[in-house]
Protein backbone atom coordinates (compact mmCIF):
# COMPACT_ATOMS: atom_id res chain seq x y z
CA UNK A 1 0.00 0.00 0.00
CA UNK A 2 1.12 3.68 -0.72
CA UNK A 3 1.67 6.62 2.03
CA UNK A 4 -1.84 7.19 1.68
CA UNK A 5 -2.94 4.48 4.20
CA UNK A 6 -2.66 5.05 7.49
CA UNK A 7 -4.02 3.02 9.88
CA UNK A 8 -6.34 1.14 7.39
CA UNK A 9 -7.65 4.37 5.99
CA UNK A 10 -7.12 7.17 3.58
CA UNK A 11 -5.18 9.67 4.78
CA UNK A 12 -4.65 13.12 2.33
CA UNK A 13 -0.72 13.91 3.35
CA UNK A 14 -1.90 17.45 1.26
CA UNK A 15 -4.56 18.30 3.37
CA UNK A 16 -4.02 16.94 6.89
CA UNK A 17 -6.84 18.65 7.92
CA UNK A 18 -9.31 16.55 5.86
CA UNK A 19 -10.03 13.38 8.53
CA UNK A 20 -9.10 9.99 7.86
CA UNK A 21 -11.70 7.96 5.39
CA UNK A 22 -12.45 11.34 3.67
CA UNK A 23 -11.22 12.64 -0.21
CA UNK A 24 -10.99 16.48 0.16
CA UNK A 25 -12.22 17.38 -3.45
CA UNK A 26 -13.03 21.34 -4.39
CA UNK A 27 -15.47 22.57 -5.96
CA UNK A 28 -13.13 25.16 -8.07
CA UNK A 29 -10.89 22.52 -8.89
CA UNK A 30 -11.61 21.16 -13.11
CA UNK A 31 -10.77 17.90 -12.65
CA UNK A 32 -13.14 17.56 -9.82
CA UNK A 33 -16.13 18.75 -11.50
CA UNK A 34 -17.61 15.60 -13.45
CA UNK A 35 -16.99 13.79 -10.25
CA UNK A 36 -18.66 16.11 -7.92
CA UNK A 37 -21.39 16.32 -10.77
CA UNK A 38 -21.70 12.55 -11.03
CA UNK A 39 -22.43 12.62 -7.27
CA UNK A 40 -25.10 15.16 -7.21
CA UNK A 41 -27.02 13.08 -9.85
CA UNK A 42 -26.41 9.94 -7.81
CA UNK A 43 -27.43 12.01 -4.35
CA UNK A 44 -30.62 13.34 -6.17
CA UNK A 45 -32.84 10.56 -4.86
CA UNK A 46 -31.63 10.77 -1.38
CA UNK A 47 -31.47 14.30 -1.01
CA UNK A 48 -32.54 16.60 -3.74
CA UNK A 49 -31.83 19.95 -2.63
CA UNK A 50 -28.44 18.75 -1.49
CA UNK A 51 -27.78 17.63 -5.46
CA UNK A 52 -29.46 20.98 -6.60
CA UNK A 53 -27.17 23.02 -4.33
CA UNK A 54 -23.74 21.24 -5.27
CA UNK A 55 -25.06 21.90 -9.38
CA UNK A 56 -25.91 25.37 -8.76
CA UNK A 57 -22.27 25.85 -6.97
CA UNK A 58 -20.57 23.72 -9.79
CA UNK A 59 -22.14 25.96 -12.32
CA UNK A 60 -21.24 29.29 -10.60
CA UNK A 61 -17.39 28.24 -9.96
CA UNK A 62 -16.98 27.57 -13.59
CA UNK A 63 -20.24 28.53 -15.50
CA UNK A 64 -18.45 27.69 -18.90
CA UNK A 65 -17.03 24.37 -18.15
CA UNK A 66 -20.61 22.84 -16.51
CA UNK A 67 -21.82 20.10 -18.65
CA UNK A 68 -24.69 20.20 -19.76
CA UNK A 69 -27.49 18.17 -17.51
CA UNK A 70 -31.19 16.27 -18.29
CA UNK A 71 -32.06 14.03 -21.16
CA UNK A 72 -30.16 14.43 -24.18
CA UNK A 73 -28.16 13.01 -27.33
CA UNK A 74 -24.95 11.18 -26.56
CA UNK A 75 -22.65 10.18 -29.13
CA UNK A 76 -19.41 8.28 -29.63
CA UNK A 77 -17.51 9.83 -32.02
CA UNK A 78 -14.37 8.24 -33.60
CA UNK A 79 -12.03 10.27 -36.04
CA UNK A 80 -10.86 8.63 -39.29
CA UNK A 81 -8.04 10.50 -39.58
CA UNK A 82 -6.55 9.45 -35.59
CA UNK A 83 -8.60 7.26 -34.57
CA UNK A 84 -8.82 8.95 -31.34
CA UNK A 85 -12.44 8.34 -29.25
CA UNK A 86 -14.46 11.26 -28.18
CA UNK A 87 -18.09 11.40 -26.50
CA UNK A 88 -20.15 14.26 -27.58
CA UNK A 89 -23.26 14.65 -25.28
CA UNK A 90 -26.21 17.68 -26.06
CA UNK A 91 -28.78 18.05 -23.35
CA UNK A 92 -32.38 19.65 -23.23
CA UNK A 93 -31.06 22.89 -21.37
CA UNK A 94 -29.01 23.64 -25.21
CA UNK A 95 -25.78 22.63 -23.24
CA UNK A 96 -23.26 20.78 -25.44
CA UNK A 97 -19.80 19.35 -24.25
CA UNK A 98 -17.01 16.66 -25.71
CA UNK A 99 -14.75 14.40 -23.55
CA UNK A 100 -11.79 12.60 -24.58
CA UNK A 101 -11.51 9.14 -24.17
CA UNK A 102 -9.90 5.77 -24.76
CA UNK A 103 -11.42 3.06 -27.03
CA UNK A 104 -11.54 1.47 -24.21
CA UNK A 105 -13.62 3.65 -22.61
CA UNK A 106 -15.64 4.25 -25.54
CA UNK A 107 -16.16 0.40 -25.13
CA UNK A 108 -17.14 0.73 -21.79
CA UNK A 109 -19.71 3.62 -21.54
CA UNK A 110 -21.25 1.90 -24.75
CA UNK A 111 -21.95 -1.61 -22.73
CA UNK A 112 -23.13 0.47 -19.84
CA UNK A 113 -25.47 3.18 -22.04
CA UNK A 114 -26.86 -0.07 -23.73
CA UNK A 115 -27.22 -2.59 -20.12
CA UNK A 116 -29.14 1.07 -18.44
CA UNK A 117 -31.96 1.05 -21.65
CA UNK A 118 -32.26 -2.47 -21.72
CA UNK A 119 -33.28 -2.76 -17.76
CA UNK A 120 -35.55 0.03 -18.38
CA UNK A 121 -37.59 -1.52 -20.83
CA UNK A 122 -35.95 0.65 -23.85
CA UNK A 123 -34.13 -1.42 -25.67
Amino acid sequence: MGHHIVDGQFQSDKYPWCKPGFVPLKITDPDAHDLLLLYAQRRREVDADFAADLETALDQAAPNSAPPRGRGQCTVLRSPETGRVKLAFSSEDGRECTQPMSSEEALVLAHAIIMAATSAGEG
